[in-house]
């Protein structure tokens, strides 16, 4: 059951995620739709790649934060590591910090 609820909130965010950046630096934004795309096909790594690329323009992009924290937990329930958790967790932790109140990062 609680599987069914992070994937359903994970569909609605992805689905309805804001394409705005609290800093628009250079290339991000397009690196943000590339990783969406790998994203959208099951291409967690890859995915996660190109957010730790925008995470390293800025750092503090809840969005990418947000992204990446589900793309790492989604790979720890396709691979069955606990790893990928775990750094899965960091995401949400430090998205927490930042919004105390974010129900994604509460949720994940």
């Amino acid at each position: 059951m609680i599987k069914v609820l992070f994937l359903l909130l994970t569909i609605g965010f992805v689905a309805f995620i804001p394409q705005v950046f609290a800093q628009e630096n250079g290339d991000t934004p397009e690196l943000f739709k590339e990783a969406k795309v790998h994203f959208d096909k099951g291409e967690y790594k890859e995915a996660i790649q190109i957010y730790d690329n925008i995470l390293e323009i800025a750092p503090n992009n809840i969005s990418t934060l947000k992204m990446k924290g589900v793309a790492l937990s989604n790979l720890a329930q396709d691979e069955n590591l606990i790893d990928y958790h775990t750094d899965s967790l960091e995401q949400f932790y430090t998205i927490v910090q930042h919004n105390p109140n974010d129900v994604l990062a509460l949720t994940g």
